[in-house]
């Protein structure tokens, strides 16, 4: 067992064991983040198919996050299988919108190197982490990394964020997804129709985790005068207002593509594939 791996087990025992007192768990999580920064050792590494994925932990939330993030070929948390992130060739870019700390954007960058991807996280936390993740397996030629908040216009918008920890994967553009204990903040915010326009960007393949914004992105991308086809994974937030999986297939059947669902938990946020039947 190589020293990576311990240090790597040590962290996963740290994370699981109440046999500690809190205190000494803290002093010892965070003795293990520092051997692990100052020894180069904080990179998780996962095999795939004679591909590596590489990923940075620089604190015990990255560390948890991160740790046993894919799993006999499939990306563990969501249960979606890493073949389906092969990227047909007449797909010009990939949008991986709502990237957090890259899980998928390292997959999607790695497996088709020749696409560019673009990568939009708004949380300035989660967009370091990222940059980070981004930069540990040498994609920066090819991807780039975006602040904006994908929705239906460009401008400034009123973003919500849960405030609690450093990191955050509740945040949303969705007045009606908000919790009462959200905070406000401006962002800049991006058409998505306008920017595959700016990039030139004529069939995009899409990941969309935008906390309720999927039907206003969708529509878009199929609704567009310069589009030629697109398609893609998307998560669906059912508790957001007018969100229904009928309404989507609906749509998506009647415009010629095919959706298919490929994650169920949770309930509330289930997972689909979609794509052309035919090209338009």
């Amino acid at each position: 067992m190589t020293f990576t791996t311990k240090l790597v087990h040590l962290g996963k025992y740290l994370l699981q064991t109440n046999i500690f007192p809190v205190s000494l768990r803290d002093l010892m999580k965070n003795l293990f983040i520092h051997i692990s920064r100052s020894t180069g050792k904080n990179i998780l590494i996962y095999k795939f198919e004679g591909h590596t994925f590489k990923y940075v932990f620089k604190d015990i939330p990255t560390l948890r996050k991160l740790s046993g993030c894919i799993s006999n070929g499939r990306v563990s948390h969501e249960d979606v299988p890493i073949e389906l992130l092969r990227i047909d060739h007449r797909y010009d870019a990939i949008i991986d919108i709502g990237a957090h700390f890259g899980i998928y954007s390292v997959i999607l960058g790695v497996l088709n190197k020749e696409i560019p991807l673009y990568c939009f996280e708004p949380n300035d936390n989660n967009r370091r982490v990222l940059e980070w993740n981004v930069a540990a397996n040498n994609l920066g030629d090819n991807v780039f990394v975006r602040e904006e908040v994908v929705n239906s216009y460009t401008g400034d918008i009123t973003f919500y964020e849960n405030p609690a920890g450093k990191y955050n994967v509740s945040h949303t553009a969705d007045p009606s997804m908000k919790q009462s204990d959200f905070i406000s903040s401006r962002k800049k915010a991006i058409d998505i129709d306008q920017f595959c326009y700016q990039e030139k960007i004529t069939n995009p393949w899409v990941k969309i985790d935008a906390e309720g914004a999927e039907w206003e992105i969708i529509t878009q991308l199929i609704s567009s005068n310069h589009i030629n086809i697109t398609g893609g994974l998307f998560e669906l937030h059912v508790k957001a207002n007018d969100i229904n999986v009928e309404k989507f297939r609906t749509y998506l059947n009647n415009n010629g593509y095919i959706m298919k669902q490929i994650k169920w938990s949770p309930i509330s946020n289930p997972g689909y594939i979609f794509y052309p039947i035919h090209n338009k």
